[in-house]
């Protein structure tokens, strides 16, 4: 196997089974074994929902903030700190195009697996949803 390939089976692999460890720890708190069908389809839904929505929130968060979306935030909060600590405001304060324009070489890269496995995590609740719903409104 080539060195890319490996690369992407342990992301992808070490994400979705962190995102199966959140499910099985759901699951097992809840009485898993002890209740009814519909039961059981409610709480795997749940279950496979939670990292789901983590992973896929966490996934948008970085696609927005490599858009740039949390510049003016970053440089703001930069500018307080340093203007707040003592002796910070010896040091000449960045202005905000320098700022935007090195973080735009500072882009995070190969992160496309958190949103895929958060997606692929909550296409499975949304199926465990529809099965919940058959058995319990007979």
């Amino acid at each position: 196997m080539n060195k890319r390939l490996k690369a992407n089976l342990l992301k992808y692999g070490l994400t979705g089974a962190i995102s199966l460890l959140v499910t099985y720890l759901y699951i097992y708190n809840r009485g898993f074994h002890m209740g009814t069908l519909a039961d059981k389809y409610k709480y795997l839904s749940d279950g496979f929902a939670i990292p789901g929505l983590l992973l896929t929130c966490s996934g948008l968060l970085l696609i927005i903030s490599n858009e740039g979306t949390f510049d003016g935030i970053s440089w703001g909060l930069q500018f307080a700190i340093k203007t707040l600590i003592p002796f910070g405001r010896l040091k000449k304060q960045e202005s905000y195009g320098d700022f935007v324009e090195k973080r735009r070489g500072q882009k995070v890269k190969g992160f496309g697996f958190v949103f895929i496995v958060g997606v692929v995590n909550l296409i499975i609740s949304i199926i465990f949803m529809i099965l919940f719903n058959q058995v319990f409104n007979q």
